[in-house]
């Protein structure tokens, strides 16, 4: 390992330093980390400061748009159905289904915890499903764990794909054919996670059909949307398609709940459905409704209505080289998922009676809300641009190689559940190391979009025992201090999808043939 491969170490040893042992919040740690990036890639790599800044300033432009777009308008689409009252009716809708707990799990932990995950990300599917869980008389720690365990398959692609979409663009991949491996990798871990979140909460004696149906329904459209669309609607398809596969279930197979398992909350929620119309519930649901549309339509499924979109972009010249070359980093201004989302979410916000004034005050809150994680994103996205433009990551690229060599693949889950676990995001995790991965895949002569899908697969895994998700879970469900409980319950699960992970990775680029 050259002396070169150890100073580009160096930001990811402050990120270990600054998250894990210092606790610093990141929109300080990183930051602080740029800082350190910048001085490293003037004083090592020769980079002249206009191209250091330069670097710096295009990963700020990627990191507002358009992924701080996507991030605001999720959360804004989610804030407003909870300001309109329409979370409520979808909360309602949901518990009245059935009134076993097991199946409470797969409808709201999983299906719709994976439609929160595909819809707004960023602890949404977490904290909210595990909070519905313990109003229904769920143990805290229980219904943290579960839903810790629901986010693990389905995070990588989560926030209309953001942590794919951001991977593939660091890396100039193809964001469908990297969010279609990580799918792949990640599905059997979809049908497993299922069968181990219901027997968290009960036997898995008579409800093991429709457990196993609720994950392969997941699994099946998730890869299909993923490799042949692109990531942004993948989540969000897999969990409507289990929802539904799992609500007709209940309905039909299983309709009598055992005594042992009955929630008594049920009992409520179907009152109050009683009261309410099917007008009622299609306005609740009607913003989520509308941006799956709109999304789908404008995809390239629809080449009519994308290319048209596509079209209406800038191309403007940011980074500067030393020799003093432009590059030009390219806007699109309306085919682009945050802009659809914000179009998606008014339109839905005033089917559901909102105005212009509590729009405004939801979208200034929700600025308010994801400013500090807004701060940490455009931070290690341009930590990346820095390092990528500085040589960087191909000097670590060319260490781990001469360390790892053939058995590289083996170690990129983990490095991706590590980057994860110190920021607590898989968007930041892929932002981190996408770019590392490509390279080190260009050295080895490996499949640069299979290890970039393998680091996202990896960094999903570490979401269970990221100190900030489960921060968020104890809040949600009131049981503030029992995190150390959850990350050694927690542990477990982590290590062993991990090491699944790593084995399919590795049979990926050597026994599967992927190139």
């Amino acid at each position: 390992m050259t002396i070169d491969c150890l100073i580009a170490l160096v930001t990811i040893v402050w990120l270990i330093i600054g998250f894990v042992v210092l606790k610093l919040p990141g929109h300080i740690c990183c930051p602080i980390g740029l800082a350190i990036t910048m001085v490293l890639a003037v004083l090592n790599w020769d980079m002249g400061l206009v191209s250091v800044f330069t670097a710096a300033l295009e990963g700020v432009a990627m990191a507002v748009w358009p992924i701080g777009i996507i991030v605001i308008a999720a959360i804004f689409v989610y804030n407003l159905s909870v300001k309109t009252g329409a979370m409520e009716i979808i909360k309602t809708t949901l518990t009245s289904i059935s009134a076993d707990r097991r199946i409470q799990v797969l409808i709201i932990a999983w299906g719709f915890g994976g439609f929160l995950e595909g819809a707004a990300g960023f602890g949404t599917s977490v904290a909210i499903p595990a909070a519905i869980l313990v109003g229904l008389g769920f143990d805290p720690v229980k219904a943290c764990i579960i839903c810790l365990l629901s986010n693990v398959p389905v995070a990588e692609l989560g926030a209309i794909g953001i942590p794919v979409i951001t991977g593939a663009g660091l890396t100039g991949l193809d964001a469908a054919v990297v969010s279609g491996y990580a799918v792949l990798q990640l599905a059997l871990l979809i049908v497993v996670c299922p069968i181990f979140m219901v027997k968290l909460s009960g036997s898995l004696k008579g409800v093991l059909p429709i457990t196993l149906v609720s994950g392969i329904s997941f699994a099946v459209p998730a890869y299909l949307i993923g490799a042949f669309v692109g990531p942004e609607l993948s989540t969000l398809v897999g969990s409507i398609v289990s929802m539904a596969c799992t609500v007709v279930m209940a309905k039909t197979v299983n309709k009598e709940t055992d005594e042992e398992y009955y929630l008594d909350g049920v009992d409520e929620a179907r009152a109050q459905m009683a009261s309410l119309s099917a007008g009622k519930m299609v306005k609740a649901w009607s913003p989520f409704l509308i941006m799956f549309a709109v999304l789908l339509l404008t995809s390239k499924l629809f080449p009519a209505i994308n290319a048209p979109l596509a079209a209406i972009k800038s191309a403007v010249p940011i980074y500067h080289n030393n020799a003093g070359e432009a590059t030009n980093y390219t806007f699109a201004w309306i085919n682009t998922p945050g802009v659809l989302i914000f179009l998606s979410g008014a339109i839905g916000g005033f089917l559901q009676g909102a105005n212009v004034k509590m729009m405004g005050e939801v979208l200034v809150g929700s600025l308010k809300q994801m400013s500090k994680s807004i701060i940490t994103i455009i931070s290690i996205i341009a930590i990346a641009k820095v390092m990528g433009y500085a040589g960087m990551v191909n000097d670590i690229a060319l260490g781990l190689v001469a360390v790892a060599g053939g058995f590289f693949p083996l170690l990129t889950p983990i490095i991706g559940g590590i980057g994860t676990f110190i920021t607590g995001s898989v968007t930041s995790s892929c932002t981190l190391f996408s770019a590392l991965q490509a390279e080190t895949g260009a050295v080895l002569g490996l499949s640069q979009e299979w290890l970039v899908a393998a680091n996202a697969a990896g960094a999903t895994v570490g979401k269970v025992i990221s100190p900030q998700s489960i921060a968020m879970a104890t809040a949600a469900t009131g049981c503030a201090g029992s995190d150390g409980v959850i990350i050694r319950k927690a542990i477990v699960y982590c290590v062993i999808f991990l090491v699944f992970l790593c084995v399919f990775s590795y049979a990926g680029v050597y026994w599967l043939g992927i190139a």
